[in-house]
């Protein structure tokens, strides 16, 4: 778990960088976030109903699936946020 928590919520923060700097509202870019969490809620009813058992292995087979999903992130964010546009676009 030490390694699946902190991909994810890199996951979910590079999600809401992309979505806000990608909307004019800021009340779009809060709701947009909300889809966000759908993968680690995706994550937690496999386990809840019994499709998914986190064992060692799948934790960390979890984990490199979403540690690859966070450099994707990264680099498209990385690419698409423009901090001018955005102050710009909001004020």
């Amino acid at each position: 778990m030490v390694l699946l928590a902190p991909t994810a919520c890199l996951m979910s923060v590079l999600a809401c960088v992309l979505v806000s700097s990608k909307v004019s509202d800021v009340r779009a870019a809060q709701q947009l976030g909300g889809f966000v969490v759908m993968p680690v809620v995706v994550l937690m009813l496999g386990v809840l109903a019994g499709f998914i058992f986190l064992s060692p292995v799948m934790i960390f087979v979890f984990a490199g699936l979403y540690g690859c999903l966070d450099l994707g992130l990264f680099f498209f964010a990385k690419a698409i946020f423009n901090r001018e546009a955005i102050l710009t676009k909001w004020s």
